[in-house]
């Protein structure tokens, strides 16, 4: 008897363990072309950019988020690669004392996670 309620627990603790894996995986949702827009538009005015900077800047965005959607490995590693790229990329076109303001406004564009919460981020 004490065999079959140490399966049942040890069965009741692996389904568990499984769903709570399966909901972190989770597809990432990349922003459509509007989306994308806005954002543009919303830096831009948020950093003063110019009409030639925000043109870059918005070739930048769709560029990233159409190679974030083509990856086949969604890895932690490999989306954090794709992302730090970009912030180089951008930084490079904004000019270097824009960059904390840049990556502030993108923070706020995270989704947020469960329970309305941003997920963690490591970037500190």
């Amino acid at each position: 008897m004490k065999y079959i309620g140490i399966i049942l627990i040890t069965i009741a603790t692996a389904s568990i363990g499984c769903s709570q894996s399966q909901q972190r995986q989770r597809p990432h949702k990349f922003p459509d072309a509007a989306q994308i827009e806005k954002m543009v538009e919303e830096l831009s005015l948020q950093l003063e950019l110019t009409d030639e900077q925000k043109k870059n800047v918005s070739s930048l965005f769709s560029t990233h988020f159409e190679e974030a959607k083509a990856t086949k490995q969604k890895t932690r590693e490999t989306m954090e690669g794709l992302r730090k790229e970009f912030i180089e990329q951008v930084t490079a076109e904004i000019g270097e004392d824009k960059e904390d303001e840049f990556k502030t406004f993108m923070k706020s564009k995270r989704p947020k996670g469960k329970g309305g919460e941003r997920p963690p981020n490591k970037d500190k």
